[in-house]
């Protein structure tokens, strides 16, 4: 039964990392095609996908023939027009774009892994050179210096100099920390402003980016010894309990001013 189980459990994982490799692979050919077609001048929507998916495909004369025929069956333009179109980025394929794509001909050759990362990196390269590059993070209040400190000591440790590493690492978080109290400063001024001139939206908003993650409401609900209240029941009592109170307080012993 062990040896069913374990064989059982072989069969799934080896399914898992071929659907796996097939959904990368198709990941990958997308994201080439969208760079193909936005260097060709195409819009996102023009059917490429026969003519990248070619094997025999040796030119990109090809696939601009291509392309404009798909352009031609979906809008109602001229040939002519749309093959000047074409033409006029025709100078950001005949550069870099070209090379890489020639250079992947012997792509389909190479083993799973191979060519997967053949593929990634020579489509990024590609890209970068006639797009170009603009470093982002995942975090808006990180700086472009502090970008680049990270990109250097992930080089680093790439290359083995563990000195160097540490002390990028070290600069790294001075650099994330300053980062984070001067993002966190800009917004407390923000919800401060918007205060002092009555406007509750915006500083509502700048509040919800203040505190990453919403408390429960459950968080929110406490008895009269401060204790949090987990329980359903509870919670129903205590707002009971809570509204009870707001009716029966004490009026104010002194009385109001009447004109």
């Amino acid at each position: 039964m062990e040896l069913f189980r374990s064989h059982c459990y072989s069969i799934y994982c080896n399914s898992l990392w071929s659907r796996y490799k097939v959904a990368t692979m198709n990941h990958l050919k997308v994201c080439h095609n969208n760079i193909l077609k936005r260097l060709l001048g195409l819009p996102r929507w023009c059917s490429s996908s026969l003519a990248f998916a070619r094997n025999g495909v040796n030119n990109l004369d090809v696939i601009r023939r291509h392309s404009v025929f798909s352009l031609r069956s979906r809008v109602g333009l001229s040939t002519n027009s749309i093959i000047t179109s074409v033409r006029r980025s025709s100078a950001y394929v005949c550069g870099p774009i070209q090379q890489r794509w020639l250079g992947l001909l012997f792509v389909q050759k190479v083993a799973i892994g191979g060519r997967t990362n053949t593929f990634k990196r020579e489509t990024l390269l590609a890209a970068k050179e006639c797009i170009g590059e603009r470093p982002r993070s995942r975090c808006g209040f990180v700086s472009t210096e502090t970008l680049g400190n990270i990109e250097e000591s992930r080089a680093a440790r790439l290359a083995g100099n563990q000195d160097q590493h540490r002390a990028l690492s070290r600069r790294t978080r001075t650099l994330l920390g300053r980062d984070k109290e001067r993002y966190v400063r800009s917004l407390a001024e923000d919800v401060e402003g918007h205060l002092n001139v009555n406007d509750l939206r915006p500083a509502y908003r700048a509040l919800k980016k203040l505190r990453s993650k919403s408390p429960s409401r459950a968080s929110a609900i406490r008895a009269a010894d401060g204790l949090l209240v987990s329980d359903m029941d509870g919670q129903m009592f205590r707002w009971v309990e809570y509204f009870g109170q707001l009716f029966t307080v004490d009026p104010p012993i002194e009385q109001l001013h009447t004109i």
